[in-house]
């Protein structure tokens, strides 16, 4: 079956559609191929599965699982509410046929959840030459079309992707965990617990300081080639990653600690000792007990 790949604008499409009739209609043809060129409004109006994809609605309802190509396209743009879906969609197009990212202009890929408008375009045009070849009567499903693109029955090239790494582990302590930890360290450092607003002051000044500076980060990429497979088939795999780790080992024990160690309270408490130390000592001597 030959393929219908669609890239232009569909105020093109329609434009072509009309004047593919036109011409139809002045040599005094059948119109069935004119036809065929069919137009964005009858694109967006034709019968899309939502069977296996659960796309929801703005508010978050499901949808029902028959529904219009329009109103799947407007879920695909909704991350908030079908953040998993288009990541599997997104995911599916890039392994299956990394063309289509590459003719929408995608050279990587967006983070996950999210969806970038080259990507929308590349799901978009997924969909339409599903439509342009298929029966115009027929529930259109995703799985399926990309089914078709890997089997040969559309026309799909190689091409390869990287996409990029970028993570971070971030400390969140519990404030119970938190108020044990400080109480600990002014026991052993100022010999009493810390009041409240101690507690509230170094609690604030750790969550600032572990906000930034993550606990773990990972960047680097994710590099896919297209290879062939047992079956025949191109599939789009990840075949090498290049990527580099870093770690913070300061924690929230010993960060609280380095900054009770410069705080005057400690200095203070630690000039006191010293004194007391200083004044048994010379008792001491005073007495003749050393």
């Amino acid at each position: 079956m030959a393929t219908k790949f669609k890239q232009g604008s569909t105020d093109a499409a329609s434009a072509a559609a009309a004047a593919a009739l036109a011409a139809a209609s002045a040599a005094g043809t059948s119109t069935s191929t004119a036809n065929s060129l069919l137009t964005p409004k009858a694109f967006a109006a034709a019968p899309f599965d939502n069977s296996n994809l659960g796309l929801k609605d703005a508010s978050g309802a499901l949808l029902p699982s028959k529904i219009t190509v329009g109103q799947a396209e407007k879920a695909l743009q909704d991350t908030k509410n079908n953040g998993t879906a288009i990541e599997s969609v997104k995911m599916q197009i890039a392994a299956t046929l990394p063309s289509v990212m590459r003719d929408a202009g995608v050279t990587s890929l967006s983070p996950s959840g999210t969806l970038t408008p080259k990507e929308f375009t590349a799901i978009h045009n997924v969909l339409d030459t599903g439509y342009q070849n298929e029966q115009t009567n027929t529930l259109l499903n995703f799985n399926n079309i990309i089914g078709k693109f890997a089997s040969g029955d559309y026309n799909a090239n190689a091409s390869s992707l990287t996409t990029s790494i970028n993570a971070k582990s971030l400390d969140q302590p519990n404030i119970e965990a938190s108020k044990a930890t400080i109480n600990s360290i002014f026991s052993d450092m100022l010999g009493r617990t810390a009041t409240d607003a101690e507690i509230s002051k170094y609690t604030t000044q750790y969550l600032k300081y572990a906000a930034q500076n993550p606990t773990s980060t990972t960047t680097g990429t994710y590099n896919y080639g297209y290879i062939n497979t047992p079956s025949g088939t191109n599939r789009l795999m990840r075949q090498s990653q290049n990527e580099t780790s870093t770690q913070n080992n300061l924690n929230e024990k010993d960060y609280i600690t380095n900054q009770v160690l410069g705080s005057a309270d400690y200095n203070t408490f630690a000039a006191a000792n010293t004194a007391y130390g200083f004044l048994q000592n010379l008792a001491k001597q005073s007495a003749g007990t050393e």
